[in-house]
């Protein structure tokens, strides 16, 4: 238990950076709830807003703390390769059948659980 509280306190973790995004994730949660209010009268709360916030905000708070204990010096490395991703990312969403029009525009890809727009990382 000593060493795991001593790992915690050499990665230099900034307390009120972290209390301020958990008071905005509440918040945000909040919204989400109170402005689909009629969605859960309808569905399950699995197909809820809600819930889907819910698994974005547990994918972002585990990415966090995957940040946190790795140096960031260490990823330049791997920017080739991210920038070749992305590249292909994007050219895929060109390809009809595998990017998918939403609003009139081909700028999507669809993973099944979930929608990705490969701008965003470019």
């Amino acid at each position: 238990m000593g060493t795991v509280l001593l790992h915690i306190r050499k990665l230099r973790v900034d307390w009120h950076m972290f209390g301020a995004v958990i008071g905005l994730m509440l918040l945000g949660g909040a919204f989400v709830l109170s402005a689909a209010i009629d969605q859960y009268e309808d569905d399950s709360l699995l197909n809820s807003y809600f819930f889907r916030q819910l698994v974005f905000y547990g994918v972002g708070l585990g990415l966090a703390a995957v940040f946190v204990v790795v140096d960031y010096h260490s990823l330049a490395g791997w920017a080739r390769a991210a920038y070749w991703v992305t590249l292909v990312l994007l050219v895929l969403v060109l390809i009809p059948g595998i990017g998918e029009v939403r609003y009139g525009a081909r700028r999507w890809l669809d993973l099944g659980v979930t929608l990705i727009q490969p701008s965003e990382f470019a």
